[in-house]
């Protein structure tokens, strides 16, 4: 075993406030013992199925001795905890199993990154991970950073754009991967990478082909891993952070888009000039064909290159993109406005391959559920004088028909109709249906990870939606007309403009609910960072007619209740429990806070206490009296809800 780092050469970090955050580049290190496993390579097919998108299926088995498995990280107990925080942080919840390993590597060009990833070993599905956030994967028999090397020994790694695929590793058994593959260059270059000392490609079966008539020619080359005493300035700059523990890493973002094209430069890395390579006179190129019978060893692995060709009868090309999550029915329309959200509803993306401008009309829906989203384009020809793109993306988020929302009590399937009409001869150009799943109305997403984009979304601030001052049937009003009784001025609604005043009023609505309507605290779990992500939530008006509630409903039933009177209140989620406040969300001294499962079993001014100690042992520095709330714990899984900003950010509910 060769020598351990003093330190763990980890660098790892996110970047983004509350709504969303985006995961630093970072760096991968294999286990040593994978040097001991032999590949074998049964298949490796591409499929071009237009212009922007690409699938591979690659089949492969992997065999060594048995105890490699038990010893996967053995002495190498700081690569699995790398491992183990993108899992963690990818999947919350997720049981880390601890021969989990990078089975698979994608380098790609800066145009490409994977959408999605599908696995089975042995035919049967198993669960596949993907982190497309590497700029450096360090070879198994890579001296590891910060330790002590000899004077004649190198680093060995490739500097590229990755993207690591983690699974169980087992041997002698078959992998099949699919993945999915999206460029924005029309671009598709790539290398993949088997992790393994020895891999052999004398079996393996090659397919290259194209959907949409179009022709696809491919050519690869071989390629060698980096070999030097030095590692690259910017990750020798990111470990000599990590030994100063008072200077932040430098933290660089994750784009999966970031990188270098081509993904290998022949003319630099291996001294063939251009002419050489358009010429085939070189060993390095041979075509896909070729690649049977290869045996790469050393990790040494080929970059494979793909040539589109269109057909001069083909004018028009249509790419649709639909969400790929079940869609949050009470909030999808207000996602749209969340900075670098991708997962839209549907999203049209129109190549005009012609040299004539076209005039078109992009047409979705919901049938009998949505309003029918209508929008007019314009696609430049090709090599216009403008020098315009001859592509336009299209995204639609059809609105929900009035009195529908609240008719989705259960998940269910709904069908997506998307056209593409010839705006001057009102012919359809495109027609298709797709299948989108509904959740149910009132079940609430805390955040939505795009392991694509290496971005993950928090919508904790979407929990307003679920708040509104009335409802259909006047139960929020007539809980409002019947606190005035517990007011001591009789009345309800005049005075709020002090603190004074607004305890006044949260008093007589707590007085009401727990005396006259005897509401209770309903002991069902809330996790604002459960396994699934999301979690059903109650209306107000449905709180009122239940008459009892969780922690989470009984915080939106005061909000609702109090907004009817203008008052914005302050919500704070922790981990496991939610309550009130209200005052200055920006000042410990001039807000109030309230626990609300006291209901029916504790009186206000207990409630009050109560709810300010959970204040200050969740949001404040530990052991200060810090007159400013904590600023980051949304990195903890707590959130500060302040109502009266998030309605001015445009988050409502919807009806």
């Amino acid at each position: 075993m060769r020598p351990q780092p003093s330190s763990e050469p980890i660098s790892e970090g996110y970047i983004g406030q509350i709504m969303g955050q985006s995961r630093a580049t970072t760096q991968l290190y294999l286990p040593f013992i994978f040097s001991e496993i032999a590949c074998n390579v049964l298949k490796f097919d591409v499929e071009i199925k237009n212009i922007r998108q690409m699938t591979i299926k690659v089949s492969f088995k992997l065999s060594g001795d048995p105890e490699i498995i038990n010893n996967l990280y053995k002495e190498e107990e700081w690569k699995a905890t790398s491992i183990e925080n993108f899992l963690r942080a990818t999947k919350p919840g997720f049981q880390v199993d601890r021969n989990i390993a990078p089975i698979f590597v994608l380098m790609l060009n800066k145009f490409l990154r994977v959408e999605k990833v599908n696995l089975k070993l042995n035919r049967s599905n198993k669960y596949v991970l993907f982190d497309q956030t590497p700029d450096i994967v360090m070879l198994p028999t890579s001296y590891p950073p910060l330790s002590k090397m000899g004077d004649d020994d190198l680093y060995i790694y490739y500097e590229k754009k990755s993207t690591v695929f983690y699974a169980p590793l087992e041997f002698d058994k078959i992998y099949e991967l699919i993945i999915d593959l999206e460029t924005i260059g029309g671009s598709f270059e790539l290398a993949p990478l088997f992790p393994y000392a020895n891999v052999d490609f004398s079996e393996t079966e090659i397919n290259c082909n194209c959907d949409n008539g179009y022709e696809v020619k491919g050519a690869c080359m071989r390629v060698d891993p980096i070999t030097n005493k030095q590692l690259p300035g910017w990750l020798n700059y990111k470990l000599e952070k990590e030994m100063e523990p008072l200077t932040p890493p430098l933290i660089i973002p994750a784009n999966p888009f970031r990188g270098s094209f081509p993904l290998f430069d022949i003319t630099e890395e291996f001294g063939i000039t251009k002419e050489n390579f358009e010429n085939g006179n070189t060993d390095f190129i041979m075509p896909l064909s070729k690649l049977k019978g290869v045996v790469c060893e050393e990790y040494e692995t080929f970059r494979l290159t793909l040539g589109i060709i269109i057909p001069p009868n083909k004018k028009l090309d249509v790419i649709i993109r639909t969400i790929k999550t079940g869609l949050p029915t009470r909030i999808y329309e207000q996602l749209q406005k969340i900075p670098g959200y991708n997962d839209v509803l549907v999203e049209f993306d129109i190549v005009n391959l012609t040299n004539v401008r076209k005039k078109l009309k992009i047409i979705s829906e919901l049938p009998g559920l949505t309003d029918t989203a209508v929008e007019e384009i314009i696609v430049e020809g090709i090599n216009n004088e403008k020098e315009k793109p001859a592509r336009v993306l299209v995204r639609q988020c059809p609105l929900m028909k009035y009195g529908i929302l609240e008719t989705i009590v259960n998940p269910q399937r709904a069908t997506l109709q998307c056209k593409v009409v010839d705006a001057e001869t009102d012919k359809p150009i495109y027609e298709q249906s797709y299948n989108i799943d509904l959740l149910p109305h009132d079940q609430m997403i805390w955040e939505i990870r795009d392991v694509a984009q290496s971005r993950t979304h928090n919508l904790a601030d979407f929990i307003c939606a679920w708040i509104h001052p009335t409802d259909k049937d006047g139960l929020l009003d007539l809980s409002r007309s019947n606190s005035i009784k517990y007011h001591p001025d009789n009345a309800f609604g005049h005075k709020v403009d002090t603190l004074l005043d607004i305890e006044k009023h949260v008093r007589a609505i707590w007085e009401y609910l727990s005396r006259d309507l005897q509401i209770k605290y309903l002991n069902q779990p809330f996790s604002s960072k459960n396994i699934s992500n999301s979690q059903r939530v109650l209306l107000p008006e449905r709180t009122l007619s239940n008459k009892a509630g969780n922690c989470i409903d009984l915080t939106i039933l005061f909000a609702s209740l109090l907004e009817g009177i203008g008052i914005y209140s302050i919500i704070f989620l922790t981990e496991d429990h939610a309550f009130i406040g209200w005052g200055n969300s920006k000042k410990t001294n001039e807000m109030f806070f309230l626990e609300t499962t006291l209901l029916g079993r504790g009186t206000f001014d207990n409630a009050k206490i109560i709810a300010e100690k959970k204040f200050r042992d969740n949001f404040l520095f530990i052991g200060m009296d810090d007159p400013i709330p904590d600023l980051i714990s949304a990195t903890r899984g707590r959130h500060i809800i302040d109502l009266n900003r998030v309605r001015s950010d445009g988050i409502v509910s919807n009806r």
